[in-house]
């Protein structure tokens, strides 16, 4: 990806390397089609780093590490991916409610926020603009919102049984003029929980809360009851999968992601290790005499 950025010349995606001709920073791809999914996978390894590195905080490893992450955040910069640096943030925030507290992390993310938001606020008046100009918030986020809200007016079709797997698509395509057809690059939602509701209706969107609330709670409650380096790694790939989950209701790639399964069931098996009851060793039997001997 840096050499990319260094060079101006991306591969495998055509579109994208025409959109940077004309937008006015130009993002990289890396070995990815997509900046996003580029951007996913260096906030996996940036909270992965972070995590091991809080296991074993040596001398050794802040040598080793410090570059790596020096790197991949240099790499998620030119990805320019809003959605997976706020993919980064949610994770890093677990990691650091679990190692210093709710208390103190919830104080000191406001006071971030306050301090790098309320200067970006008074320095850019783009950003200002962004988020007092509805249009100008549309035009941010490249037609997501319109994909949105088309989702919901499908769901609105079929409120309880959805418009069936893959029904997103070709329904939405039918509420197009035929030069908003022309126009419109994506018809293809970028929210999976939408997604979820307009093809699944009612009835998979509740099953789809169920799963995921009782994995997340599973997860959590089940790291607290293991040891310290096995209860930090189910809550390290908990932080992950949340954060895969909040990327895809800006990217979608929810259920395509094989970090999602992988990482949800490396901590489910974690926990369940530690739910199966260990059997006490059995006592030495006494020695059985025979004939006034010990045999």
């Amino acid at each position: 990806a840096l050499y990319q950025y260094a060079i101006q010349d991306i591969w495998w995606n055509a579109t994208l390397q025409q959109a940077n001709v004309y937008s006015r920073f130009f993002r990289v791809n890396g070995i990815f089609f997509d900046p996003n999914i580029l951007g996913r996978y260096l906030a996996v390894a940036i909270v992965a780093v972070v995590a091991y590195a809080w296991l074993r905080p040596r001398w050794s490893t802040f040598l080793v590490g410090a570059p790596v992450l020096v790197v991949l955040c240099a790499g998620l910069a030119v990805s320019f991916s809003r959605s997976s640096c706020l993919m980064l943030m949610l994770g890093m925030g677990m990691l650091a409610w679990r190692a210093f507290g709710g208390r103190r992390t919830v104080s000191v993310g406001l006071a971030v926020v306050a301090l790098l938001g309320g200067a970006a606020i008074a320095w850019s008046g783009t950003i200002r603009g962004v988020l007092t100009d509805s249009k100008k918030l549309e035009n941010v986020s490249e037609g997501r919102f319109d994909l949105m809200r088309g989702g919901l007016e499908i769901w609105r079709t079929a409120p309880i049984e959805g418009a069936g797997l893959g029904g997103f698509e070709e329904r939405f395509s039918e509420t197009l003029t035929p030069s908003e057809q022309r126009r419109v690059r994506v018809i293809i939602s970028h929210n999976t929980p939408v997604t979820v509701l307009s093809e699944l209706g009612a009835i998979g969107f509740g099953l789809f809360l169920v799963l995921t609330a009782a994995t997340g709670v599973v997860i959590a409650r089940g790291s607290r009851l293991l040891g310290t380096v096995d209860g930090w790694a189910a809550w390290a790939m908990l932080a992950v999968v949340a954060g895969i989950f909040v990327h895809a209701t800006l990217y979608a790639a929810l259920f395509e992601d094989p970090f999602t399964w992988v990482l949800a069931a490396g901590a489910l098996a974690l926990c369940a290790r530690r739910a199966v009851p260990v059997a006490p060793p059995a006592e030495p039997r006494p020695p059985v005499p025979v004939g006034g001997a010990i045999a």
